[in-house]
């Protein structure tokens, strides 16, 4: 299926965000939607250690079934403490976007 080795299965949603980002506010997003039954959310937490990470993200990113980018100014200037990972998923997401 063209996913990397160690890839997690395909998820419904894919939560983008900076490292900073994750415990105020991914990780309590991810818990209510474990609660309201979505189970499979990813966040990358969900990787496996030395598995291509880099990869791991991108195949979830353009697999998912939706995206959600939780959008701040640390988010888009370069993620916040020179993170690039956040606006390279923001990119996925919107190539994904069709345009009608």
């Amino acid at each position: 299926d063209g996913a990397p080795k160690g890839a997690v299965a395909k998820c419904d949603v894919f939560l983008s965000h900076t490292g900073a980002q994750k415990q105020q506010h991914v990780k309590v997003v991810h818990a209510e939607l474990a609660r309201a039954g979505v189970h499979d959310a990813f966040i990358d937490v969900n990787m496996v250690a030395g598995a291509g990470n880099v990869g791991q993200m991108t195949h979830a990113a353009l697999t998912c079934r939706v995206m959600v980018c939780t959008i701040t100014p640390q988010y888009v200037t370069q993620g916040g403490g020179g993170e690039a990972w956040p606006l390279w998923e923001f990119v996925i997401a919107l190539a994904r976007q069709r345009i009608d």
